[in-house]
């Protein structure tokens, strides 16, 4: 299975948010397509006069598709201004360390930087259908994609790469734990509480 998660993040509250059908990915609805979320960010901004945006993440495990140097997507769509110009309109941020492996960088590339060689994911993709191999890695990761953005900008004059880092660590509960003394995981049934255990024994046999 591809992997191209983005997290979408509204400045809106819910009597904007609420006027939209949820964008998914899946089929026979949904396509993992970035383009049909970026068509559906606009559809938002036209309907509500809101404010969303898209970050990437979890490139470690998209099989090189994350900064893609060739094509617009795997269909083979050629990469040009039409791809780029909406990219760099919905992504200008990058979550770079997320939970599943090290994201930002690969030894491959940077030899000399000691956190890429940090808990790195080479087994392929995500439900690991896909091995990986060296071809994809430049396209998985930031460091590498900010690079293959400098170049594209000559041949398309927009630099669909151009973005921001951040690290808030792909939590799904709004809160960062990031010292080894106070990691609570990144799901709800792990949030400090009374109920805490129940919780986690409630979801281990719900797996």
């Amino acid at each position: 299975m591809l992997t191209l998660h983005r997290i979408v993040i509204f400045r809106d509250g819910p009597e904007r948010a609420g006027q939209v059908e949820p964008c998914t990915t899946t089929h026979p609805m949904g396509a993992i397509d970035p383009r049909k979320l970026w068509g559906w960010l606009q559809n938002y901004l036209d309907k509500t006069g809101g404010d969303v945006a898209a970050f990437p993440h979890n490139g470690n495990l998209s099989s090189g598709m994350m900064f893609v140097l060739q094509v617009g997507f795997a269909d083979g769509t050629p990469l040009d201004a039409h791809y780029a110009a909406p990219r760099q309109k919905w992504e200008r941020l990058y979550e770079a360390t997320p939970t599943k492996g090290e994201g930002e960088a690969h030894y491959l590339f940077s030899p000399d930087y000691e956190p890429a060689d940090f808990e790195t994911a080479n087994y392929g993709s995500l439900d690991a259908t896909q091995a990986k191999i060296d071809g994809m890695l430049a396209g998985e990761y930031p460091r590498s994609g900010l690079q293959r953005g400098l170049m594209l900008e000559e041949a398309l004059s927009v630099n669909l790469f151009k973005f921001g880092m951040g690290g808030a660590g792909n939590d799904h509960i709004s809160m960062s734990s990031p010292e080894n003394d106070s990691f609570i995981e990144k799901k709800a049934p792990y949030e400090p509480s009374e109920h805490r255990v129940v919780n986690e024994e409630s979801e281990l046999i719900a797996l």
